[in-house]
């Protein structure tokens, strides 16, 4: 161990981060908390829910070359669902939704970007860390995380519970969340894109825009639908999550196949083997829903429900009922 310690000083601390980072997720793996790296990267939102996003900023320096192109999806995607709500004929969908719609504003990334530093040394003004102690980390953080919970489980210390609530709501708010996914805040209006959802299989920089759409685009979708609380009045959450599937599956498919000329059709057609439009259509909704294939029953009834109620879905699969019901 004396060799190894000797070993590691010679590195610098970008270096010793990614050792880290690897180190991590392979105990992880090890100690059966997690089944894969994708998934171990909730486990490390949990015990460093406020500074994984700053460390996994400085890890892909890369994601800020595109932000640009995210916020072109986003305004895309929502001038989109704007459009097909205003489709709905039966006043299923509340007048304050589309206003809600008019404003509504992306943030990359759960920290504020002008003082996200100042606000980590807040956070953790206790928590000494070593880049020599992995393990003896991995122990602080368990316990820097247990107090963390008991804190703001406190409701009999009213003062201390009204100064941490006004804290988040700056930062913005502190919501427990083990999943990384698309985050709406009611307050400002703000679909939040954690950093960390940037990766694969959802995003990566050098993925075709073919993929980017398919995955992250329909997650906006997704997003921002499903998050009105307004709709929670009129669907359950079932129905809702359903629903919000299809609009956000549909927007991105709408948006990228609209704009997609012949001479890429006959590129992506030859990158990927492909012999037909169909073929194509076919791989981008298998992009988009892949992540809900698996055993949990809640996914399954949500592609279900797409295969049954998405109309471009049952074309492009050329499922037997809608052939049917064209009939009439």
């Amino acid at each position: 161990m004396e060799a190894f310690d000797k070993l590691l000083k010679e590195y610098d601390n970008l270096f010793l981060t990614r050792y880290l980072e690897v180190r991590f997720i392979y105990h992880m793996a090890m100690a059966q908390k997690r089944d894969t790296p994708n998934e171990c990267m909730t486990t490390a939102k949990s015990l460093m829910s406020v500074a994984f996003e700053w460390i996994y900023a400085v890890l892909h320096p890369e994601l800020q070359h595109e932000m640009a192109k995210i916020s072109q999806m986003f305004e895309n995607i929502v001038k989109n669902v704007n459009r097909t709500l205003h489709m709905d004929r039966h006043g299923l969908i509340p007048k304050e939704l589309f206003e809600k719609l008019d404003t509504i504003q992306l943030k990359v990334g759960n920290l504020p970007q002008e003082n996200a530093k100042e606000i980590l040394q807040s956070y953790y003004p206790d928590l000494k860390l070593s880049p020599f102690e992995y393990y003896g980390n991995y122990l602080k953080l368990l316990r820097f995380h247990y107090e963390l919970e008991h804190t703001y489980l406190n409701y009999g210390d009213t003062n201390h519970l009204r100064d941490n609530k006004e804290f988040f709501y700056k930062t913005p708010e502190y919501k427990y969340d083990p999943e990384i996914h698309p985050e709406y805040y009611a307050p400002l209006n703000i679909l939040i894109l954690p950093l960390a959802l940037l990766r694969p299989p959802v995003y990566h920089v050098d993925f075709e825009d073919f993929f980017k759409q398919s995955s992250l685009g329909s997650l906006m979708g997704n997003g921002i639908f499903g998050s009105f609380e307004t709709l929670h009045d009129r669907f359950d959450d079932d129905q809702l999550q359903q629903l919000a599937q299809v609009v956000g599956v549909h927007s991105a498919f709408e948006v990228f196949f609209s704009s997609l000329q012949s001479e890429d059709i006959s590129r992506y057609q030859t990158m990927f083997n492909l012999t037909s439009l169909q073929e194509l259509k076919q791989m981008f909704f298998l992009n988009a829903v892949h992540y809900r294939c698996e055993w949990y029953v809640a996914n399954a009834d949500v592609v279900d429900f797409m295969a049954t109620h998405l109309s471009d879905f049952a074309e492009s699969f050329d499922c037997k009922m809608n052939s049917f019901l064209k009939m009439f």
